[in-house]
């Protein structure tokens, strides 16, 4: 019979697309045999008496006939979607800036479905791992939601699929620039909290405090290790079924935002994350680099759910086992592949509206979708859709920097609610205190690649908010969308322009980099392109008139080392893989041109 994945029997586990046994060296594993998912499920469904640990390295004639005819009856492969369940403890903790980013700190985890009651939630914290002496209760209550799903395998409570329950706690009149421990905490009752006994904690000595602090970092130290030597692991979506829950008693960390007008800021830019194979090297390259950054922007196209929101746990999970964000804030902004309407329902981003809480300027308004019936088309949405306020769009100061999150899916029409906001913002920063002045939007204004040239949402933002960023001289515009990089000059109505700002596309986080390019001479803004490797960014602003802009390489495409041209058969170089530029404040620039 099959051993598997919940056969207690077998020390062999399943993982992604392969089968692993386990090894007694330190809980390693050993490779046994790469067998493609879709064989798996037929050889499963077929009953077929295959023992993993009997799996060949190398496969008999016979085995390759009956692969070969097995393949002909499977045209679509199942797909292994598996959240973990951790019987509602605390999962999923993730950090963004809280409404004053030097004094406040927004701590979201999930725990119960929402099937079922949320309990009362709060955060412990304190400025020693053994002296968690503040409680913050959270301020109101729990989000989730529920829907009708595509398919009956995606439900998980009578035929409609229910979140979890999501914490989001803010943490208020903290010290700028402050190392914070803290640990969520769950109870029945709000008496249980005020009864809580804090002075039960022993008060640690300094030497204690710093004994502490190194065994904190040397055992994620060591989780990312284990995880860099594994190798690259994940399929879409992530499976981290077989890895143990978060620890129901884990103290985190973070620091607070230093005062405004800081110096330096350091942030660290993603786009189009997901969980596929190359999300992995991203994020494990940010988390082995978390102390270079202050906080991560994440410029949309978050989970790639696929309809199927099962795909927002499994990411999550996939966020507990490389714990980035429990430790610095990840701030959002909407992407298409975030809207998440199916066929079944007209509700749109739900959940990102409901497991993410950004710095909101008012509560969100979000109404169905009234347009026709039927899964949206996601790589081409309408435009626009009513999401006002909210995770749609909202700012935030980190130091020196002015950060204005625009959502491309909500108007940027002239009078619009979003727009007349983004006016409002961009007249009311004062320089002085925050010189460098930084847009996200998920799609990209400019756009060398022959993919999304005619997306209403780009249409819209070229002609409605590129006036707006050159007019208060806005120093960058970082986007996602197309799975590449791209850097371009300052610039303005398609041409050099001192006062414009630098576009930026790091749509290459994780999802498939393929991406043609539309001419084969570069166009005459153009610094860079290439949609052959994977990576991040990190902005580093040095002071008010010198910013610092690297492209880091995680990965690379296997399948293509080589850029292409649309419609022809044209091999083009592939870029260095590297690209870093100083940047010079542009409001400081003489207004001549």
């Amino acid at each position: 019979m099959l051993s598997g994945p919940h056969d207690p029997r077998s020390h062999t586990r399943y993982r992604g697309n392969q089968y692993f046994q386990r090894s007694h060296k330190k809980g390693r594993h050993s490779e046994i045999h790469y067998f493609p998912k879709m064989l798996q499920t037929a050889f499963i469904s077929h009953g077929f008496g295959i023992e993993t640990t009997r799996i060949m390295r190398r496969p008999s004639y016979w085995t390759g006939v009956a692969i070969a005819i097995l393949s002909s009856f499977y045209i679509v492969a199942a797909v292994n979607v598996a959240p973990r369940h951790c019987e509602g403890n605390i999962r999923h903790v993730h950090l963004a800036v809280g409404t004053e980013p030097e004094t406040s700190m927004t701590v979201s985890f999930a725990t119960f479905a929402s099937k079922f009651k949320a309990p009362l939630a709060g955060v412990l914290i304190g400025t020693s791992p053994h002296d968690l002496k503040e409680l913050f209760l959270e301020q109101s209550p729990p989000t989730s939601y529920n829907l009708k799903q595509n398919k009956d395998t995606w439900t998980n409570f009578d035929g409609k699929y229910y979140s979890p329950h999501y914490h989001h706690v803010e943490l208020f009149e903290l010290q700028p620039n402050t190392m914070y421990f803290y640990k969520p905490i769950l109870k029945a009752s709000r008496g249980e909290f005020e009864e809580y006994n804090l002075h039960t904690l022993k008060q640690p000595t300094k030497e204690e405090m710093q004994k502490e602090l190194k065994e904190l970092d040397s055992e994620e130290d060591a989780d990312d290790e284990e995880y860099v030597q594994e190798g690259r692991r994940l399929l879409d979506p992530y499976d981290g079924s077989w890895r143990d829950c978060p620890p129901v008693n884990k103290i985190r960390s973070f620091r607070t935002a230093p005062p405004a007008g800081s110096f330096p800021v350091s942030l660290a830019i993603i786009g189009d994350i997901g969980q596929f194979p190359h999300s992995e090297e991203t994020l494990a390259r940010l988390l082995r680099n978390r102390n270079e950054m202050d906080a991560v922007i994440l410029a949309g196209d978050i989970a790639y759910t696929n309809y199927d929101h099962r795909r927002w746990d499994t990411f999550f999970d996939f966020l507990d086992d490389y714990p980035l964000f429990e430790h610095i804030p990840l701030q959002i902004c909407p992407g298409n592949h975030d809207i998440d309407m199916n066929d079944v329902a007209n509700d749109i981003f739900q959940a990102y509206e409901h497991r993410f809480r950004m710095p909101r300027v008012k509560p969100p308004q979000l109404e169905l979708y009234d347009g026709p019936h039927g899964a949206m088309n996601m790589d081409a949405p309408p435009y626009p859709l009513p999401y006002e306020w909210g995770n749609a769009y909202y700012s935030f100061t980190y130091g020196a920097a002015k950060m204005i999150m625009i959502s491309a899916y909500s108007s940027m029409e002239p009078d619009s609610i979003q727009y007349n906001w983004i006016v409002d913002e961009l007249e009311a920063v004062d320089r002085s205190i925050t010189p460098w002045v930084i847009a996200v939007i998920h799609t990209p204004i400019y756009n060398t690649f022959s993919l999304h040239q005619k997306d209403l949402q780009i249409v819209a933002a070229r002609q409605h908010l590129e006036p707006l960023l050159v007019e208060h001289r806005v120093n960058m515009v970082f986007s996602g969308h197309i799975h590449a990089y791209m850097r371009t000059t300052t610039m303005s109505n398609e041409t050099f322009h001192p006062h414009g700002p630098m576009h930026v596309t790091v749509g290459a986080g994780g999802r498939n980099c393929e991406a043609p390019f539309k001419n084969d001479e570069p166009e005459p803004w153009l610094e860079v392109r290439d949609a052959t490797i994977y990576g991040y960014g990190m902005l580093r602003i040095h002071n008010a008139t010198v910013a610092e802009w690297d492209w880091i390489h995680t990965g690379h495409n296997e399948e293509r080392g080589y850029n292409e041209l649309k419609g022809s058969d044209v091999r083009l170089e592939a870029g260095p893989g590297f690209d870093q530029v100083f940047l010079e404040n542009q409001y400081f620039a003489k207004d001549e041109l």
